[in-house]
């Protein structure tokens, strides 16, 4: 995963209304106010950069967009360090995060094997748990990850060989053990 892919997925989660940042974000980058500052921040600050697009959908989020790119000096030394630790958390696994491409789909089985993924991801790397849980828990019962009969069909699609049967274990685990 890359630093952009990693910023497009952290800049996602205020699209789907968390806006808050989760408090190991919080922890990493202290004085985080919201999501979508942050990635807007990150984005900015790079010198490849030449625009930046932002999802709005309402007036309350341009005027704290233009308000992130009005008041964000420089950043530091120390912010650009927390932000590279932050992307370094996603690529410590390597190649261990799906990104979601769905070239592992069809399952036999109807799995929605990225969804369940990006649920579990949501749950693990953001913090975000109560939302993950329920949002996974919407799924169909067919489309979860209980529903995988471990036939490696997903696994010789994937680009990225990723252990889908054993990371669909992790999630079944996850969300729908009794103590989840």
């Amino acid at each position: 995963m890359n630093s952009l892919h990693s910023l497009i997925t952290l800049a996602g989660l205020s699209i789907l209304g968390l806006t808050e940042p989760s408090p190991e974000l919080q922890q990493l980058i202290p004085g985080v106010t919201s999501t979508a500052a942050l990635a807007l921040r990150f984005v900015l600050a790079n010198t490849g950069t030449s625009t930046a697009f932002s999802n709005i959908a309402s007036t309350e989020k341009a005027t704290d967009n233009a308000s992130t790119i009005e008041a964000a000096p420089e950043l530091t030394d120390a912010e650009r360090a927390c932000f590279y630790a932050v992307i370094r958390q996603f690529e410590t696994p390597g190649e261990q995060f799906c990104t979601g491409c769905s070239n592992c789909l069809p399952c036999p089985k109807g799995v929605d094997i990225p969804a369940c993924f990006r649920q579990y991801n949501i749950d693990t790397v953001y913090g975000v748990k109560a939302h993950a849980h329920g949002a996974y828990l919407k799924l169909p019962k067919n489309q979860r990850a209980s529903a995988c009969i471990h036939c490696g069909e997903c696994e010789a699609r994937c680009p990225s060989h990723l252990p889908i049967m054993e990371q669909l274990e992790q999630v079944r685990t996850r969300f729908e053990s009794p103590q989840a």
